[in-house]
């Protein structure tokens, strides 16, 4: 069970308590999604050496040829698009861009809307504040701006079955990346 909902798993035994707990806090840490521990009882009675040097983290994975592959394909989605809106999540505060989404925002001036649970990702005072988007359930002027969008930019959004309303959302999947 704990595999379907959690990005690693380990069952601590005496011998691998130290490496296996280094190596969830990193998934963690680096994936900002839940692990799953399993810690017996003889193995949290068990003495262990502390480490000798901080937990390293993996840098992030990223290239010069990436970058300009995603600006190559966000230029041909957004060129010819009239009308463009962007939607934020609570990923965004998770992944900690929401600074760099303000600062975005200040300089490209979007109608935006949030969901629910990124209810605080975005100034609501902020000019081109639309409102919160949740499929079926927005208010009609908010769903109408998000979906007839010609580009709708999604930043830290997860769609789940609660925050749509039951996936009621009507985002084109060939749109989304």
């Amino acid at each position: 069970m704990a595999q379907e909902v959690t990005a690693a798993q380990a069952s601590l035994t005496v011998d691998n308590a130290k490496t296996e707990i280094d190596r969830l806090l990193g998934v963690a840490l680096t994936e900002r999604r839940p692990v799953y521990l399993l810690l017996p009882g003889d193995v949290a009675q068990a003495p262990l050496t502390p480490p000798l040097s901080p937990l390293s983290l993996p840098a992030a994975d990223s290239s010069p040829e990436a970058l300009a592959g995603f600006i190559a394909a966000a230029r041909e989605l957004l060129q010819p698009a009239r009308h463009v809106t962007l939607v934020a999540d609570f990923l965004a505060e998770r992944f900690g861009v929401r600074q760099a989404l303000a600062q975005w925002m200040n300089e490209v001036p979007l109608p935006h809307a949030t969901l629910l649970m990124g209810k605080s990702v975005l100034d609501e005072t902020r000019a081109g504040f639309i409102g919160i988007y949740s499929g079926a359930a927005s208010d009609p002027q908010v769903r109408q701006r998000v979906e007839e969008a010609d580009a709708t930019i999604l930043v830290g959004v997860r769609l789940t079955d609660t925050i749509t309303a039951g996936f009621s959302q009507r985002l084109s999947t060939g749109e989304v990346h």
